[in-house]
Parts: C-alpha cells; sequence; structure tokens
C-alpha cells in the first residue's frame, strides 16, 4: 500500500494518458480527423482524473471512522494525533 501511495500521482498521470491515447487510437482508426478525435482524447484524460478523485473521496469517505478513531486514541495518549509519526520516528526528539 505504501508504494501505491508513493508512486499515486505518476499511476494518475499515466493512466490518464494511456486512456487518452488509447481514445485516440480507437477515433482515428475509425476515420476521425485529428481535430476531430484531440478533444475527445483530451475528455478521456480528464474523465479518468475524476475517476481518480471519485476513488480517492469514497476510499476516505469509507475509511475515516477508523482513521479518527486512531488518531483521537494517539491524542489521548498524549501522541500528536498522527498515529504513523510515533511508528516512524518522525518528529521525535528523544532519538
Amino acid at each position: 500500500m505504501k508504494t501505491l501511495q508513493k508512486h499515486e500521482d505518476v499511476l494518475q498521470l499515466l493512466s490518464g494518458v494511456v486512456v487518452a491515447m488509447l481514445v485516440g487510437w480507437r477515433l482515428h482508426v475509425h476515420g476521425w480527423r485529428w481535430f476531430e478525435w484531440l478533444p475527445a482524447a483530451g475528455l478521456g484524460f480528464f474523465g479518468v482524473g475524476l475517476f481518480w478523485v471519485v476513488v480517492w473521496f469514497l476510499f476516505r469517505k469509507f475509511t475515516y471512522q477508523g482513521m479518527a478513531a486512531r488518531n483521537k486514541a494517539d491524542l489521548q495518549a498524549g501522541g500528536d494525533g498522527w498515529p504513523s509519526h510515533r511508528e516512524s520516528g518522525f518528529g521525535n526528539r528523544d532519538s
């Protein structure tokens, strides 16, 4: 999962470019001229971006309760509200 999060931006951009290329190629094969299929390919690119935003929103929507509970427990234990900081040593003055 961390690898996916690390390369998430590249995957989003790459998937958008691939879909735009496929849309453009498909329309070109069917006889569309470049000034007809180019805007459609651009819309395909932005459609993939919209898909990534909707997936991100739904993921955050369904995982928020658990994340909020972990952060609240960390705050009550004297942490900074980000349990991952404690695991990684981020901001740890003792080490």
